[in-house]
């Protein structure tokens, strides 16, 4: 099964790395999606198993076109 985590805020040290690792373990693939730039994510997830999108999102932000262009974004990850 693929399983994809969305998250705003995921760093090598502050992403569910218990949950990952248990999902893995059962044969599933994992995507991690998230802001954070992926030179940071991509080895860490590689050696759990699991892989990394990054998704441009600004958490603090008020803009609804910018909003628009990150959730069309997101839509389009989901989709691969």
């Amino acid at each position: 099964m693929k399983l994809v985590m969305v998250t705003t805020y995921a760093t090598p040290n502050n992403m569910r790395r218990e949950l990952l690792e248990a999902v893995i373990a059962r044969g599933h693939r994992v995507t991690v999606v998230s802001p954070e730039p992926a030179a940071v994510m991509d080895g860490v997830l590689a050696a759990l198993g699991g892989s990394y999108r990054q998704w441009p999102v600004n958490r603090t932000g008020i803009d609804p076109i910018e909003d628009l262009r990150s959730a069309r974004h997101l839509h389009g990850i989901l989709r691969a």
